[in-house]
């Protein structure tokens, strides 16, 4: 199974906005990024969201490029920010038959739960996840704490791919 993680887009700063929407600059480069795993051949069979608006906006951007309903995009605290990458695998073990799980979320989160996937050791990895990046893992299942990375792509990776 392919796990693909993706920090949100660039969003807005909470004295703008109190719900932190994606900002224009934010769904650009969301935009970009899935016109690249169209290219690339990605098509999640599951999608799942923080509940946070920048994390959803970013799920349903990708959703959209790469022919997923939007409406199937699960969305769960389990995602959020500061959730355990224990309570992320909770949640994400219901998706563990899909032959790509792609999540859309948050720092430190995201780092957590990919550290938690390719590792046993407490100590989390330094991956260098941002804004509108994207990370690809591949293993057998979301228990085997022996996930490997396949690549790592930032924002400015998925803009030249994608062509704009």
């Amino acid at each position: 199974m392919l796990v693909l993680l993706m920090q949100h887009g660039a969003c807005l700063s909470k004295e703008i906005h109190p719900d932190q929407p994606l900002s224009p600059v934010g769904q650009g480069q969301v935009e970009r990024a899935a016109r690249a795993m169209r290219l690339l051949g990605l098509r999640p069979g599951a999608m799942a969201a923080s509940t946070k608006t920048r994390a959803r906006q970013t799920a349903e951007i990708v959703a959209k490029a790469v022919g997923f309903n939007p409406s199937r995009i699960a969305c769960d605290e389990a995602l959020k920010p500061s959730a355990p990458a224990e309570t992320s695998l909770h949640f994400l073990h219901a998706f563990d038959k899909a032959e790509v799980l792609f999540v859309a979320g948050h720092l430190p989160n995201l780092n957590l739960l990919a550290s938690r996937l390719m590792s046993p050791f407490p100590e989390p990895l330094n991956l260098g996840l941002e804004n509108g990046g994207l990370l690809c893992l591949e293993t057998t299942h979301l228990a085997a704490q022996n996930a490997s990375l396949l690549w790592l792509l930032q924002a400015k990776h998925l803009q030249l791919l994608a062509g704009s």
